[in-house]
């Protein structure tokens, strides 16, 4: 018994061993994507290995599921089913910024962008969804130390803006959706446009945030409660939720997704498991 125990172990310790070394090599080539020296295309292995690698917050899918984005590090890949042929796009290379952690990705459907909280001095890039390659961020939010305690990031349809969640520091900050560094317009200025914190929100450790622009609601769910806190999408500085929600049958939560179609929340745990809950 002890023998067949200790095969098993080996069997699973070489099988981890094998694919942390696909992953370290998918991104040795993401890393020479595009280059003189590099190669034109990365592995077509690296697609599945990484979907399977990803950590859930890295992660973002459409409700009809013809649209996904996830990253591992220095490679963010796409799907996309256009309703004949599967489309599939990696974003890579020296230029794609991509050089360091990929903290958070969150898909913005309607302005066809993937937004990426990375790098260990943080800054949110853009890029197109349906363009793949070695491509600079069509967006960037740098340069600012704002953002240096931000854990996600996510969208408020509702006032335009981009939502960044600050675990630790029990906040929200907000940003005009297509703040830029490089922009001369007013709709690419980035100063903080409001916060929302303080005792009366209830916020201990918010992982994640979406706004449903139906109802024009701010959810928010946060890891220590295991609450979703609902605030009217334009609040700002200390204070209290309208309402919360419970969230049973679902271990730590770490994402929260609105599903207009159906008009229901969508919340996942650490393991990957979902519910769904009325809003």
């Amino acid at each position: 018994m002890k023998n067949g125990l200790f095969i098993l172990l080996l069997f699973m310790s070489s099988n981890l061993l094998a694919n942390q070394a696909e992953i370290d090599t998918c991104n040795s080539q993401a890393q020479l994507y595009g280059q003189p020296s590099g190669g034109s295309q990365i592995n077509g292995t690296c697609y599945d290995l990484f979907n399977s690698s990803a950590e859930l917050k890295n992660k973002d899918i459409s409700e009809d599921s013809s649209l996904e984005v996830f990253g591992h590090g220095n490679i963010i890949f796409t799907r996309y089913f256009d309703g004949t042929l599967t489309h599939k796009y990696n974003h890579a290379g020296d230029q794609t910024r991509l050089d360091g952690t990929i903290h958070h990705l969150h898909l913005d459907v309607t302005n066809n962008r993937i937004i990426g909280l990375i790098g260990n001095t943080k800054a949110i890039y853009t890029w197109k969804i349906n363009e793949g390659g070695n491509l600079a961020p069509t967006g960037r939010l740098t340069n600012t130390t704002a953002i240096d305690s931000a854990t996600a990031v996510s969208l408020d349809e509702v006032n335009a803006q981009l939502i960044v969640i600050h675990s630790a520091d029990a906040k929200l900050t907000f940003y005009n959706q297509l703040a830029c560094v490089d922009g001369k317009s007013i709709e690419h200025q980035f100063d903080i446009k409001r916060t929302l914190s303080g005792a009366n929100t209830n916020f201990v450790t918010p992982v994640d945030a979406i706004v449903s622009t139906s109802r024009s609601e701010l959810y928010v769910i946060d890891s220590n409660l295991n609450q979703i806190l609902v605030f009217n999408a334009n609040a700002s500085g200390d204070v209290a939720p309208i309402r919360s929600i419970d969230v049973t049958g679902l271990g730590t939560v770490v994402k929260i997704d609105y599903l207009p179609t159906s008009d229901k929340l969508k919340v996942t745990d650490s393991t990957g498991t979902s519910a769904e809950f009325n809003p």
